[in-house]
């Protein structure tokens, strides 16, 4: 489905209404998938580059254990937690953070225009 898509929280805190970044404009997919970590089918949300072709580039961290919540208008809300992972000094190693992370997201028809811009 194509959606834009508004994170609603940084590293898990909850942004303010003028920290939010601008929508971002992509191809949802919501499937099943299974952790090794958590030894467990886990429900996961991504957003993919929309060009119509099979090869895609996420858009979005991955978000996992999603919960979805319609909203009204057609409006859509998933929740769910963020994995990220980076380098810390002087360790080889990647160390993984895990944060909620909310996203709004608008469904639009193929190049329809934006309903962030009627807030």
């Amino acid at each position: 489905m194509l959606v834009e898509v508004v994170r609603l929280r940084r590293n898990g805190l909850r942004l303010r209404a003028s920290e939010l970044d601008p929508p971002v404009r992509g191809t949802l997919r919501i499937s099943w998938t299974q952790t090794t970590s958590q030894r467990r089918s886990v429900l996961v949300a991504n957003v993919y580059e929309h060009y119509g072709t099979s090869r895609q580039r996420p858009l979005l961290l991955t978000i996992g254990d999603v919960v979805l919540q319609p909203l009204e208008d057609a409006w859509l809300s998933l929740a769910g937690t963020e994995l990220s992972a980076h380098r810390v000094e002087g360790d080889p190693r990647f160390r993984v953070t895990e944060h909620r992370q909310v996203w709004r997201c608008s469904p639009i028809h193929e190049h329809g225009p934006s309903l962030w811009a009627h807030d």
